[in-house]
């Protein structure tokens, strides 16, 4: 991809993003993907397989086409999401398991030092 290309598909994702979230958001997508992902509130994402398998098949049970899919992966993929774990981390302003995770790591830093 040119430069040129590449500035315009960064510029459409930067556009797009908003909408992509509050549609996402709307669809109550976040909170089944963390439901599937942190089963029952745990702290480690045990039903992530560092891909999309679970945010895809939501996607689709939401009525998602794949070309929206492909637009959807995009704007995750530049918020720092690359898989269902990472979505729910990085891609999301306010995070309950990125709040959880450092939780817990500043109270084991603590611990560490006593």
């Amino acid at each position: 991809m040119s430069d040129e290309a590449e500035d315009d598909f960064d510029s459409i994702i930067r556009d797009i993003t908003p909408y992509v979230m509050k549609s996402l958001e709307g669809k109550g997508f976040f909170v089944s993907l963390e439901e599937l992902i942190f089963n029952k509130g745990a702290d480690n994402p045990i039903g992530c397989k560092h891909d999309f398998t679970h945010a895809t098949a939501l996607l689709i049970k939401a009525g998602y086409t794949a070309e929206d899919r492909e637009d959807i992966f995009a704007v995750m993929r530049s918020r720092g999401g690359f898989c269902d774990c990472e979505i729910l981390y990085n891609a999301l302003e306010e995070s309950l398991p990125r709040e959880r995770y450092w939780k817990t790591r500043a109270a084991e830093l603590k611990q560490n030092k006593q």
